[in-house]
């Protein structure tokens, strides 16, 4: 066998290494948790006395895994709210004004169901696409696989796709 064909061999086991092990740590922290991300969502969203509106949520399994949701105020601000995997708010911070705004566009608590029934899977992250701010990128976990499912304003699913190994840590 060539030197190149080896090392390439050996770098995709590598990054396959890697995918599995980042799937196993959001499997676990999934399986471990009380609330999923679109509970997190909810419990965010209704943490505050002005009106939040989700833009962007993760789950993060670095140390004890948590929540982190991005969601914008009625006066156009975003803030920032960390959630341990039982639901209890840990903090909240201001994050200053917000970026352009959808009206009418699908809730991100809608399109992480729309997510998760297209890929079978469970959302881990969603946020808004590079391209265009009123479409969503989801991410799920199926199995060993991670899923980026994304949706158009109206709750239209636009591609999936296998993103396992364009994923980091």
């Amino acid at each position: 066998m060539k030197v190149s064909m080896m090392i390439a061999l050996f770098g995709t086991s590598l990054l396959a290494c890697g995918s599995s092990q980042r799937a196993d740590k959001l499997a676990t922290a999934l399986d471990s948790s009380d609330i999923s991300l679109s509970d997190s969502v909810s419990r965010a969203e209704a943490s505050d006395e002005q009106h939040l509106v989700a833009t962007r949520a993760q789950l993060v399994v670095d140390g004890n895994p948590r929540f982190n949701v991005q969601a914008r105020t009625t006066a156009s601000a975003m803030k920032e709210i960390h959630l341990d995997s039982t639901g209890k708010i840990l903090s909240a911070s201001d994050l200053g004004a917000s970026g352009p705004s959808c009206p009418g566009a699908t809730s991100v608590k809608d399109a992480i169901g729309i997510a998760e029934r297209a890929s079978g899977g469970r959302a881990i992250q969603i946020q808004a696409d590079d391209d265009d701010a009123c479409l969503y990128e989801v991410q799920t976990l199926q199995g060993s696989t991670i899923w980026e499912v994304k949706i158009d304003r109206n709750g239209a699913i636009i591609e999936k796709e296998d993103a396992t190994n364009d994923t980091e840590d």
